[in-house]
């Protein structure tokens, strides 16, 4: 599976897990459904907080809550980048039943459990202010748009063990620029590692290409000058 991180603003909001066969446009639609999925478990985990806030209660039940609030939160967190730690749309389902369920156990309020859904609902119908969508946003890598009729494979290659970084920006503002040049440095020393490392493995494909013991080859390739090239 490949491992993509994707980021808005330099900044890195998730990682997400695929095939390499996999469609642009499914990861597209995925991407943007996940991390609106996040937006919702935060608007909603605040409107939670709120009314534990604006509640009087046992201090037990309280404590409960807030140890509820704190795994939703974890679950959603930007630090799952930095853990390893991939996101799906099955994530998003898990955080926002936990919040849901645990509400209805502890608070009899329908109207604010009716705000979590409403909240829960447009940003994933995409009609939240604020909310991501295919329309007015688009995929890049390396500086290159993706294309939804494309394959992950077309832009990173098939092997399922690369990592790679895809950005989410909006059309308005046209190509990414920002951290651009560090995520291909760091594309193309991932790919140079792992052709290392495959070339231990098979002493003998090491043997038939040389190239991989070459101290030459790793700046031949972050000059664009070796097998490496991106595919258009």
């Amino acid at each position: 599976m490949v491992i993509l991180t994707i980021k808005i603003d330099d900044i890195p909001q998730m990682l997400y897990e695929t095939p390499s066969s996999t469609m642009i446009q499914i990861v597209f639609e995925k991407i943007v459904n996940i991390l609106n999925g996040i937006a919702a478990c935060t608007k909603a985990l605040k409107c939670a907080e709120n009314i534990l806030n604006n509640r009087e209660g046992k201090e037990p039940q309280k404590e409960a809550l807030k140890q509820v609030f704190l795994e939703v939160e974890a679950l959603v967190s930007l630090e799952n980048v930095s853990g390893g730690k991939p996101m799906n749309e099955d994530t998003i389902t898990e955080a926002l039943v936990l919040l849901r369920d645990t509400l209805k156990l502890f608070i009899d309020d329908q109207e604010a459990l009716r705000e979590i859904e409403i909240v829960s609902q447009l940003l994933k119908d995409e009609k939240y202010p604020g909310a991501y969508n295919t329309k007015d946003y688009s995929l890049w890598f390396s500086s290159r748009e993706l294309e939804l009729s494309k394959k992950i494979s077309d832009y990173v290659g098939k092997n399922e063990k690369t990592k790679a970084t895809f950005r989410l920006n909006p059309n308005k503002d046209g190509i990414p620029t920002r951290g651009v040049k560090e995520d291909e440095t760091q594309f193309l020393l991932h790919t140079f590692r792992r052709q290392e490392e495959l070339a231990r493995l098979e002493t003998s494909d090491s043997r038939s290409n040389p190239q991989w013991g070459d101290p030459q080859s790793l700046r031949r390739a972050m000059q664009g000058i070796s097998d490496i090239t991106w595919h258009s």
